[in-house]
């Protein structure tokens, strides 16, 4: 069996679908690669993946916001469609996903300004919400 494990982060919110009968939770996930090329400049590179979770964990979704940084483990399926251009195909990368791991949660926005409003600080707890720009990503100069 085929099996691709990456980390990433939500283009968007999780969608729920029924399909068939059996509920589908749908996301995509933006994975970059840094690296530094021959003439020493930082290269990077974007890969978008369309996952579906056909297990029925839908309450999970509500923490699969956009911005959100998961890791995904599953099978890599793919995708041709046709464009309208004559002779124009491209291959779409979608996984099925097995896992699903949050590794950082977005910060609800509403929740955020409540605080600010009340003057509240935010306390750390068991389940930190990670704002994803703050995360840094290490680069190093390795090709592989």
């Amino acid at each position: 069996m085929l099996s691709i494990m990456f980390t990433g982060y939500l283009g968007s919110d999780a969608v729920i679908k029924l399909v068939n009968g059996k509920n589908v939770l749908n996301f995509s996930v933006a994975h970059t690669e840094k690296w530094w090329n021959a003439q020493n400049t930082l290269v990077e590179k974007t890969t978008w993946i369309e996952c579906a979770w056909w297990k029925d964990e839908t309450k999970v979704a509500q923490h699969l916001k956009r911005g959100a940084k998961v890791f995904v483990s599953g099978k890599p399926e793919a995708r041709a469609y046709i464009e309208k251009v004559k002779g124009a195909a491209m291959g779409v990368m979608t996984c099925r996903v097995n896992m699903l791991e949050i590794i950082a949660f977005v910060k609800d926005s509403q929740e955020s300004q409540a605080q600010s409003s009340s003057g509240q600080t935010q306390q750390p707890s068991s389940n930190p919400h990670v704002d994803p720009s703050d995360i840094t990503e290490p680069v190093d100069d390795l090709p592989f």
